[in-house]
């Protein structure tokens, strides 16, 4: 028994050659292609990037070279939720005790749900700013998922965005995108307010990413002018690794990411993930931009970011939580980029941070600095005609010039006794990068190019469907072969499997033949059936529902999506077709094909009965689990009508099945008399 399972284990594996192969690449590979490995930047990156003037400024005690600006993301404000309050008690209190110099928000401003959009809930984002006084020259905002849903174009007069935005006239010359300049005493920042979002935006599960245009990709190339101002944002709804960038501009024909590398972008600031954990992390190392998803201000949280002599520093914070540290020098070793001057840090005089107190009067007692775990000295607080609240301290950054990480702890003390509050971040003043800490699944999610992968991971089991169904067919071999090849070739593969004496080379040469002989015992109807049903999981779109308030018909297909004459191209679309390529289709062509050995009765000595019913078994988990996530995420987001207009994946696995099950009955009729003769025979 136990010489028959070895076997047994070592012909499966032998038969799942190459998805054992890519298994195996798939598992020690991708982990190593996500890890960011810690950069230093040599001594030219560290000099001022091009652009700057001759560094005449140092970071000491004042605060003539300091702003400070806001985010926030995700309000979700309208009927269906009472998150309004959040967002007034900021408008109310935050706001007047940290005091930015402007406040951007960065998407799903309403909660628009149920693919629809309600004016109320606009009307309340209007009304909240002007109870609140709030200056519309330095308020700044876009669009995101939630805003869009229900809308059909960009005309619709349901986009109430247009209508009760503060930044409507920045909008005239192009919707998708606009820019605006904050010009303080010591340099002009430039903020691209880009909009990625879809038209129409169907939700859940094709809504979640954005998308560029042609558009959208001219005017960002138009209002770029990141060389001659300080420091250039981009503000956005959806994070960059969730965009899909298919176009190019019409004058230059340059990418997203060719002009992203190109510009000197310091920071692409962005909402939609509610949850990141440690992911505020500059994902691009091409182009140094400083990624930064905020939290959502519906659960009570937002962001300050600071821009301190041009060196930028942000955290994130909740309503609730009192004092605020936000360190600007020496700045946090995750978030180094080679375009801020780095060089300010190391020859800074002052170590230099925020606090921001609840109240007029201070409850600091004192706030202490460690460095390496040890006690560097007490930070003061300057006196300010601007009641700044940047606390400093004297120390040397040359002390500190080793190619190691070090660490900087804040110690606040308190008048009252309660206890202290620490804030701890690693620094480094030659420009060395701190690597983040891995979780694979957040890595596996965030930071993989799925941009790029969508196509190919599908294209690859695709065409893997293909090849073995149209190379492998008795009416090709009929056709390029003598009569008797497949007996011939039948008789020497068995004898080779029988007498079990080959290599691991062999092996792998078996395998293909295998693979071969395995396919040309399909006859020529469950062939055909086959070829057909893989070119409709394709060629059918994929599902049929009503978008835009049920005025249009969203028709999906793998390559692109049309309602209302508008066309776009989703990203999750060739996602979907790779878990039912891969987990769906793949696992039944396995095993209709075993059900078609096993019931012509003529296989290698090993291909028992027992081992067939194992490999089938194995199909049918793996085929059941992909088409019941399959079914999920058309039926419970779609609603009844689209799941029911699934045609491309929901209706070829149900045929796929049916197969399956016509060849599964046969069998057992077949053995329930097999087993019956070995009785009467008894």
């Amino acid at each position: 028994m136990k010489n028959f399972n070895l076997r047994f284990f070592h012909h499966f594996l032998r038969d799942y050659f190459l998805v054992t192969i890519f298994l195996i690449v798939i598992v020690l590979g991708w982990p190593f292609s996500l890890i960011e490995w810690p950069e230093k930047y040599g001594k030219d990156d560290l000099e001022l990037p091009k652009g700057y003037e001759s560094d005449k400024y140092v970071m000491d005690h004042t605060t003539d070279r300091l702003l400070t600006f806001v985010q926030l993301s995700d309000t979700h404000l309208g009927f269906s939720n009472a998150t309004e309050h959040k967002f007034e008690r900021y408008l109310s209190k935050d706001r007047l005790l940290i005091k930015p110099n402007f406040h951007v928000l960065t998407g799903d401003i309403t909660d628009g749900d149920n693919r629809t959009q309600h004016e109320s809930d606009w009307i309340l984002y209007k009304q909240i700013l002007e109870k609140y006084d709030i200056n519309k020259d330095l308020w700044f905002d876009v669009q995101g998922n939630h805003d869009i849903y229900g809308i059909l174009n960009q005309e619709d007069e349901d986009n109430y965005y247009y209508q009760y935005t503060p930044n409507r006239d920045k909008l005239k010359d192009c919707s998708r995108a606009y820019k605006f300049s904050y010009k303080a005493p010591f340099g002009t920042y430039d903020f691209l307010a880009l909009n990625f979002v879809h038209f129409p935006n169907p939700e859940y599960p094709y809504g979640l990413f954005g998308t560029d245009s042609v558009d959208l990709l001219d005017r960002f190339e138009e209002i770029t002018d990141s060389w001659f101002v300080n420091h250039t944002f981009i503000l956005s709804h959806y994070p960059i690794r969730t965009n899909l960038y298919s176009h190019k501009t019409v004058r230059s024909r340059k990418s997203m990411f060719d002009l992203l590398q190109e510009e000197r972008i310091i920071a692409y600031l962005s909402g939609h993930i509610h949850s990141y954990e440690n992911y505020l992390q500059k994902l691009d190392s091409k182009t140094n931009i400083i990624q930064a998803s905020a939290l959502a201000l519906k659960w009570k949280d937002y962001r300050i970011v600071s821009i301190d002599n041009d060196i930028i520093n942000f955290i994130e914070t909740n309503l609730y939580e009192w004092p605020k540290i936000l360190p600007t020098n020496p700045k946090n070793a995750l978030f180094i980029s080679k375009h801020e001057p780095l060089e300010r840090i190391r020859k800074s005089t002052h170590i230099r941070t925020l606090i921001y107190e609840k109240s007029g009067d201070s409850t600091i007692k004192s706030v202490l600095v460690k460095i390496d775990g040890k006690l560097i000295g007490y930070m003061t607080r300057p006196i300010n005609k601007d009641g700044s609240p940047l606390w400093v301290m004297p120390w040397s950054a040359q002390d500190y010039e080793g190619d190691d990480l070090h660490n900087i702890k804040y110690i606040i003390n308190f008048n009252d006794g309660s206890k202290p509050k620490e804030q701890q971040h690693n620094f480094s003043v030659v420009g060395q990068q701190e690597s983040i800490k891995l979780q694979w699944n957040m890595d596996f999610l965030y930071r993989t190019n799925w941009n790029a992968l969508r196509k190919p991971v599908f294209w690859i089991g695709f065409g893997f469907i293909l090849i073995r169904l149209f190379l492998f067919s008795k009416i090709l071999i009929s056709f390029c072969f003598p009569k008797d090849f497949v007996s011939k070739f039948q008789h020497t593969l068995f004898d080779t499997l029988d007498s079990d004496q080959y290599n691991l080379f062999q092996s792998i040469i078996l395998h293909f033949k295998i693979t071969f002989w395995r396919h040309v015992q399909l006859s020529n109807l469950y062939w055909f059936y086959l070829c057909a049903l893989a070119i409709f999981s394709i060629a059918l779109p994929s599902m049929i529902f009503k978008v835009a308030n049920n005025r249009a018909w969203l028709i999906v297909w793998l390559f692109r999506a049309c309602a209302g004459g508008n066309c776009t191209e989703y990203t999750l679309t060739y996602f979907y077709a790779s878990v039912f390529t891969y987990f769906v289709f793949l696992p039944a062509l396995e095993l209709i094909v075993d059900l078609e050995i096993i019931n012509k009765e003529e296989s290698p000595n090993y291909m028992t009965e027992r081992y067939i019913i194992f490999r089938s078994l194995a199909h049918i988990i793996v085929f059941l689990i992909g088409s019941v996530f399959i079914v999920h995420v058309y039926k419970d987001n779609l609603g009844t009508t689209g799941y029911l207009l699934s045609f491309g994946q929901v209706y070829v696995g149900l045929l796929l099945l049916i197969i399956a099950g016509y060849l599964l009955i046969k069998w057992v009729k077949k053995f329930t008399k097999k087993t019956n003769q070995i009785e009467i025979t008894v």
